[in-house]
């Protein structure tokens, strides 16, 4: 993993505090209470530096803009919030300290223990008598109104701003936790957790929030007397409860902190300088209710800061890691995002072909990276069918979920693809962020399988390249997914090649390759090495249904002109006698002439009612010829 987009604060000083706002993801640098400046610092180019007072007005215990940057809100008391509007002038503001008002919590003598803008103009105080969202409704006349109240008797909590979800206990260490959400300006009760585990009690630093795949985690580190913890995860369900779904195996003694990396979660120990990723949509094993997982790499990932990776086998303790991707130093005064560098450690270290394409699927632009793999595994030697066919059964799966998932009704749960009823690849939901099709495939693997004999590099018999496709085929078969034309033409090229007529000949037969007029082409053209491939051709084009013009023109060619009559007489449209009379003349037999001729006079008999063919058949030559050898015949 890598620390990038490095944003530089003034660091935590004798005369200077720090406060992160991870609503707005920014770093506060407050010098002398707020006397001497306040410098405000995101990822934007931009920061604003402003003065709250001309003289310092005691310890600020917590500072935090709106979104909208226009409010800012200062904590110095324990039970009361100042309001001051912002006067922007380019990077530059200062505090309307006249237009300041203040908001003291609804138990007077109750601790505000924190406060998050939950909207531009909406707040929450966090008390230790419970929850209360005030409106601001008039920022210039200082108008704010109490909306909601919650009473509950707290002792600490944990927050998530952009889900708005919120932790509650009424004790130091508690068994039991209450969760709330913030919804539309309302304090919504969730079920409340119960921690199962004996004599196991949970603290503050115990507990997270985080987000993966648009799901909501509740997370609890439970740390066992052998030194080895694990993190349970209770999923929020669309009903508003809470249910434990995962356990995940840590392996090793606290303390841990936590990021969410492109759906990854990425849990830091910090007196080993090293983090165990987990990803909660992938499979792990089911004991019926729960899912318990190990890290998905065999080894764990260390944290790269530029190119410096040594950090003496420990990640620094002044680090903070803040949801979902940023880390904190204060001390340094510097925070970034942190980033999954899947190549090359991640993948080197995801041994299993199967967990390695799950992996790469649900991870945002990775499709390159998880082509090249394929592309490696096609062509190893010896070859590995049997994973590779799983590899190519995960993408076509998701691929099909991922058309089901496309077209599914928002009144069904689940839906169908080929006549196969799909559910989504987990509880999570679509969770797949990578498609790969069959073009995908054809350009960045097997074109290039089987393309160039002498490229060295893909050491390979034109048979162990043919099994390669054959798997693709089996699996896109299984799937019920139509092989498209580039491919049966491509597995088709290569079995002329290798001489392979009989498995052709069962791959036709048996409709491994799909039917189509361009395929139909293909097998005419190589009649003169296979004769059977006509024959092939002219059957695939039968079971069309729509190519009957095809067949005519085909068996016209080979002078097989009463099959060709039977065709055109079932596709109805004009037949034109100077073509079939033509091809059975030079077919040199006087007897398919003769036929071919009677048939015509019978249907100009019953069209015109005469035998006579109209001038604009331009069949003269033809009448003349039919009197040289049936002179008894002429009318």
């Amino acid at each position: 993993m890598e620390l990038i987009s490095p944003v530089a604060f003034e660091p935590v000083g004798s005369v200077t505090n720090v406060f992160f706002d991870d609503k707005n993801q920014q770093v506060f640098s407050v010098r002398s209470g707020g006397a001497t400046g306040i410098i405000v610092r995101g990822f934007s180019d931009e920061f604003i530096s402003t003065f709250l007072s001309s003289q310092d007005l005691g310890p600020i215990f917590t500072i935090k803009l709106s979104p909208n940057q226009k409010v800012l809100a200062v904590q110095r008391a324990k039970n009361q919030v100042e309001f001051f509007k912002v006067l922007r002038t380019g990077l530059t503001g200062s505090i309307d300290e006249v237009h300041k008002f203040i908001q003291v919590s609804k138990g007077k003598s109750s601790t505000i223990l924190g406060f998050f803008w939950t909207k531009d103009n909406e707040i929450l105080f966090i008390s230790e008598s419970g929850l209360e969202v005030h409106f601001i409704s008039n920022l210039d006349r200082g108008v704010i109104k109490n909306l909601r109240n919650q009473t509950f008797t707290m002792n600490w909590f944990v927050y998530s701003p952009s889900s708005s979800f919120l932790l509650c206990s009424s004790s130091s260490s508690t068994s039991s936790l209450q969760p709330f959400i913030i919804r539309n300006s309302h304090i919504v009760k969730v079920s409340k957790i119960d921690i199962n585990q004996k004599e196991v009690l949970v603290k503050e630093k115990d507990v997270i929030i985080i987000e993966a795949f648009h799901k909501i985690f509740v997370g609890i580190f439970i740390h066992t007397p052998n030194n080895s913890s694990s993190l349970h995860l209770y999923s929020l369900s669309s009903k508003d409860t809470l249910n434990k779904s995962h356990i995940l195996r840590l392996g090793r003694p606290g303390p841990f902190s936590t990021n969410v990396v492109d759906n990854v979660l990425v849990i830091h120990h910090q007196p080993t300088g090293t983090s165990l990723l987990f990803d909660p949509s992938m499979p792990g094993e089911s004991d019926g209710t729960l899912i318990h997982m190990d890290p998905i790499t065999n080894t764990p990932v260390c944290i790269k800061s530029g190119d410096n990776c040594d950090m003496d086998g420990q990640y620094p303790l002044q680090w903070a890691a803040f949801q979902p991707d940023l880390i904190v130093d204060g001390k340094e005064g510097k925070f970034w995002r942190l980033k999954l560098r899947i190549k090359p450690f991640i993948i080197d270290n995801i041994p299993d072909l199967r967990k390695k394409i799950e992996f790469l699927l649900r991870r945002e632009g990775s499709k390159r990276t998880l082509l090249d793999i394929l592309f490696e595994k096609c062509t190893e030697v010896p070859l590995d069918l049997t994973n590779i066919g799983h590899a190519f059964d995960l993408i076509n799966l998701e691929y099909v979920r991922h058309l089901s998932y496309k077209n599914q009704t928002s009144t069904s749960g689940s839906s169908s693809y080929g006549g196969k009823s799909l559910m989504p690849s987990s509880t999570l939901g679509n969770c797949v962020k990578v498609i790969i099709d069959q073009s995908d495939l054809f350009t960045n693997v097997f074109s290039l399988l089987v393309g160039d004999e002498t490229d060295s590099s893909v050491d390979m018999t034109l048979k162990q390249k043919s099994f390669v496709l054959m798997e693709y085929f089996r699996s896109l078969k299984e799937h019920e997914i139509p092989v498209q034309y580039f491919l049966d033409e491509l597995l088709i090229n290569l079995m002329v090649q290798m001489g392979s007529w009989f498995q052709l000949h069962q791959c036709l037969q048996y409709q491994i390759f799909t039917d189509s007029k361009p395929l139909s082409c293909l097998l005419l053209s190589l009649e003169s090495v296979y004769p059977p491939a006509g024959q092939l051709a002219l059957d695939m084009l039968n079971r069309l249904g729509t190519a009957n013009p095809e067949i005519v023109e085909i068996l016209l060619s080979k002078n097989i002109v009463l099959s060709a009559l039977k065709f055109a007489e079932t596709d109805g449209g004009n037949i034109q006698p100077r073509r079939f009379l033509e091809s059975a003349m030079s077919s040199k037999h006087n007897s398919l002439f003769y036929s071919t001729y009677k048939y015509f006079e019978r249907r100009n008999l019953l069209l015109r009612g005469s035998k006579q063919f109209a001038s604009s058949d331009n069949c003269d030559k033809y009448v003349r010829r039919f009197a040289e050898l049936y002179p008894q015949d002429c009318d």
